[in-house]
C-alpha cells in the first residue's frame, strides 16, 4: 500500500492508493455486494475531491471530480486525447482565466507554443493529486489515465469494471 500525505493548513490528511490487486481483494471482502464496494470507492472519490477542493478553492462536481485546466499545443492536445494519458509530473490550473497572482493556462501555453496554444478542460478524480503553487495549481505526480466515463484518474486508481472484477475475485480468498 502506498500512503500519500497531503498537508492542509495544520492538519494532515492521509489518502491510500492501494497498490496491489490482492490488497483490494481483501478490502472488497468487507462488502456484501459489488454495488456496496463501488459506493465505498465513490465515497472515497468525493471525500478526496472535497478535501483538495477546499484547499485550492475549487468546488467538487456532482460526480466527485474537480474541473481542472491544462495549457498545451493543439498537437499535444490530440496526442493526450488519443492516448488518454497525461504524463507524470503534469500541472493543472484551477482557473481557466488565471488568478490575480498568476497567469492563465493559455498565457503559459502561448509562451511555449505561440499561436498553436490551447487549453484542455478535464474532470479529474482528486485521489493521488497534490496542491501546488500556493493552491492555484494542482500537480499530478503519477500519470493520469482517461477512463470510459471521461474522468481522469491517477495511475493505480481502479475504474468501475476493475473494481467489480476485484470484488468478484474477493470471494475466492480464504
Amino acid at each position: 500500500m502506498i500512503k500519500i500525505r497531503q498537508f492542509f493548513k495544520e492538519e494532515i490528511k492521509d489518502y491510500w492508493i492501494i497498490e496491489t490487486e490482492k490488497e483490494l481483494e481483501i478490502e472488497a471482502q468487507k462488502y456484501k455486494t459489488s454495488d456496496e464496494f463501488l459506493r465505498a470507492d465513490y465515497q472515497k472519490r468525493i471525500i478526496a475531491g472535497q478535501d483538495l477542493g477546499d484547499e485550492i478553492g475549487n468546488k467538487v462536481n456532482i460526480n466527485g471530480t474537480l474541473t481542472l485546466y491544462h495549457g498545451t499545443s493543439k498537437q499535444n492536445s490530440e496526442i493526450i486525447n488519443n492516448n488518454g494519458v497525461f504524463n507524470e509530473g503534469s500541472y493543472f490550473s484551477i482557473f481557466k482565466k488565471g488568478t490575480e497572482y498568476g497567469d492563465s493556462p493559455i498565457d503559459v501555453a502561448k509562451r511555449k507554443y505561440g499561436k498553436d496554444a490551447i487549453v484542455i478542460s478535464i474532470e479529474v478524480d482528486a485521489r493521488g493529486l497534490e496542491s501546488a503553487a500556493a493552491g492555484s495549481e494542482v500537480y499530478a505526480p503519477q500519470k493520469l489515465i482517461k477512463q470510459e466515463d471521461n474522468v481522469w484518474t491517477s495511475y493505480g486508481v481502479k475504474n468501475r469494471q476493475q473494481l467489480i472484477n476485484i470484488w468478484n475475485k474477493s470471494g475466492d480468498i480464504v
